[in-house]
Formats: C-alpha cells, structure tokens, sequence
C-alpha cells in the first residue's frame, strides 16, 4: 500500500494517540519511522503545518472544537487555502445540523469521536480514494433550512484572507483591532468587510454576527 501524509488536528492527547494507531495500518505508514502521521494541537498550528508541507499532505482530520477554529470557520479556511486537501471533521458532535453544516461547508466527511476504530479506518480509506464518508450519521437531507444550506454555500465562496477577518468579526474585534492582528491596513479590512458582506448577501456586521454566528457554532461576542 502506498504510504500516506496525514495530519490529525485535535487538542485532545489522548484522542490524536489513539486515532494515530487506528490509522497506521489504514495508511500503510511505519509510525515510529515513517512520520506519515503528523499532530497539532491548534488550529494555528495546523496552518503553520500545511503552509510549510501542504504538498506532502493527502488528508487532515480536523476536530470541530479544537483551539482557534471558532465553529466551522476553521473548515472553510483550509479549504479556501488548501483546496485539493480533503478534510474530514472529527467531534463529539454528532446531530444532524452538524454533520449538514460540515457537508454543506465542504468537507470531505464527519467522523463522531463515538465511532468504532473500524469504521474510522473504513471513512479514512473512503476519503483517501477520493470518496466522502458520511454513512452511520444522522440523515441530512432531512433538514429543511435551505436558507441555512444557502448561507453554508456562500461562505464557502470566501477567501481565505476574507475568512480570517470573518472569523475576528465574529470574535467581537473592531475594524482596526482586525488590522493589526493581521498586519493590514485598516482600509484593506474595510475592504474584505465589503466583499464578506457582497458574498454573503448582508448588509451589515450585526447580520453577520446573528446569521453566520450560529451556523459556525460561534457565541455571539461579550459586551465590555
């Protein structure tokens, strides 16, 4: 079997451990030498991994509650910037508006921490020969809310760039504070404010928080 490059996303020790040796064999890797299976923590730090090797790597596992994902935000920014890696969600979440949301967003299939170590390898090997894995979940096409499924679609017409502001506007962040964080010019921001709102059909950061908030599983920003 050829060896694969897989990156498992998960700020849980024990849970990238254990993922780790479920899918040795699925991969075909020597885990003590092979290094076919890499870790991260964050969700920076998953970024900071695809940006130096992102052509090694043939599929990230990616926690939906992990450090700095903020929801499914984290999802569409890979694949905004990494779009011929597939990504398959991992969570303790399993209802249907999770496992539609994550589909709906692009990913390449969801995997609920409660599942059998075989069915994990048997997704893992779905996604690495080109499928999707979404079978054993809850029914999505059950969900009525195709104004929810519109939304998931426009959001994954943002660009990376574009998402990382999202993603700070949701946080609660001002125009300049965004600036800064992301060593831009305020003007630039107001920019990408522009398009986030043209692509999503808004008309203001309040309708982005209330809309796109929820759908990302993101809280709602605290008053000072």
């Amino acid at each position: 079997m050829m060896s694969r490059t897989l990156i498992i996303a998960d700020d849980h020790p024990m849970v990238r451990a254990a993922l780790r040796r479920t899918l040795a064999d699925a991969v075909g890797a020597d885990i003590p030498g092979g290094g076919a299976i890499e870790e991260c923590a964050t969700f920076d730090e998953l970024n900071c991994m695809l940006a130096a090797d992102s052509g090694e790597v043939d599929l990230v596992l990616l926690d939906l509650d992990m450090p700095g994902m903020l929801g499914f935000v984290g999802l569409l920014t890979i694949l905004a910037n990494w779009p011929t890696i597939p990504v398959m969600m991992v969570s303790a979440t399993e209802d249907r508006a999770s496992v539609a949301r994550a589909r709906d967003c692009g990913a390449s299939g969801f995997i609920p921490k409660s599942a059998s170590m075989e069915l994990v390898v048997e997704a893992v090997k779905t996604v690495l020969d080109g499928g999707v894995w979404f079978d054993g979940l809850p029914a999505v096409a059950a969900d009525p809310a195709e104004q929810t499924r519109d939304l998931s679609r426009r959001l994954a017409t943002l660009t990376g760039q574009q998402l990382r502001v999202l993603q700070l506007v949701l946080a609660g962040k001002l125009n300049k504070q965004i600036a800064g964080e992301l060593d831009l010019a305020e003007q630039t921001v107001k920019g990408h404010m522009s398009q986030i709102l043209r692509k999503l059909g808004l008309d203001s950061r309040t309708q982005v928080v209330i809309a796109v908030g929820p759908l990302l599983g993101a809280k709602a920003p605290q008053s000072a």
